[in-house]
């Protein structure tokens, strides 16, 4: 592909076959999912089979970026590594690295592109889904390594401080069997991971910043007091809580001890924003 002589792909054949080899290549390619995603589309529309500027403009990006490859390294058994996730319409990413004491440098890139209702999944979880594809695709890495995951996102307490339901319970659990934890990202020295990380963001997904909606319903009786709590977000997350009290309330006060419990993981997931409805 690197070569000034390189045949551009025309056909289906042709673009197949290129897939194939990116395809072999992508634990060298930072965000490959991303990169290829063109000619993944072209392909879709078998029958209006086009090579348009959009394949073209990805051809020659690859060409460029194959020819200026990171040097992957290695590691040494029972080291801490790092993971860093990306995402966007089309696709999530990965990337492993090591670190050191002048940065850090990747072992393994990692990409899928996202399909059907895929494509829907909010920020959050596109990011847990990354991981758990890191996971399955590096089980062994993290078998025999602590793994710390460097994020701006609030993964941590979502995964482990509400009651999440559905795919995310299930993701939940088979992410608690391995020893992560979860760390803010930082600025990053070495190129190659800093414009990994540049990409990141998607544009489609709104900030945490958004307004969220809070419902609270507290009870008491003779037998035990407590509250359920029910948090919406901007793009379709619903977390439902139930608290139990330690000591005996009124109504009232079971809300409101429900409340302060609840507005504490606001300010860990950096909502600024919330409206909350209660009859008390």
């Amino acid at each position: 592909m690197s070569s000034s002589r390189c045949v551009l792909p025309r056909t289906i054949k042709d673009v197949q076959r290129l897939t194939g080899r990116l395809a072999a290549l992508s634990r060298f390619i930072s965000r490959a999912g991303d990169k290829s995603f063109p000619f993944f589309r072209a392909l879709r529309q078998a029958k209006d089979f086009k090579w348009d500027s959009q394949c073209e403009e990805a051809f020659q990006q690859l060409k460029m970026h194959i020819a200026h490859l990171p040097r992957l390294t290695s590691t040494i058994p029972g080291e801490p590594l790092g993971i860093y996730l990306a995402t966007s319409e089309a696709a999530v990413s990965l990337v492993l690295v090591r670190f050191r004491n002048d940065g850090q440098e990747p072992i393994y890139y990692c990409s899928y592109i996202l399909s059907g209702p895929e494509e829907r999944y909010p920020l959050i979880k596109k990011l847990t889904f990354a991981l758990i594809l890191a996971l399955r695709k590096q089980r062994p890495y993290f078998q025999a390594h602590p793994i710390k995951v460097v994020t701006d996102q609030p993964l941590r307490q979502i995964l482990s401080k509400f009651d999440v339901i559905g795919r995310m319970l299930k993701w939940s659990v088979e992410l608690g069997e391995f020893d992560l934890k979860y760390i803010p990202r930082i600025a990053m020295k070495a190129q190659a991971l800093a414009d990994f990380i540049s990409e990141s963001t998607s544009r489609e997904d709104p900030p945490l910043t958004l307004k969220w909606t809070l419902y609270v319903d507290g009870s008491s009786n003779s037998e035990c007091e407590g509250a359920r709590l029910v948090l919406k977000g901007p793009v379709d997350q619903v977390f439902e809580h139930a608290l139990r009290l330690e000591f005996k309330a009124t109504n009232n006060e079971a809300e409101y001890e429900a409340l302060m419990f609840d507005l504490n993981l606001t300010t860990e997931l950096r909502i600024e924003d919330i409206k909350v409805f209660t009859d008390s």
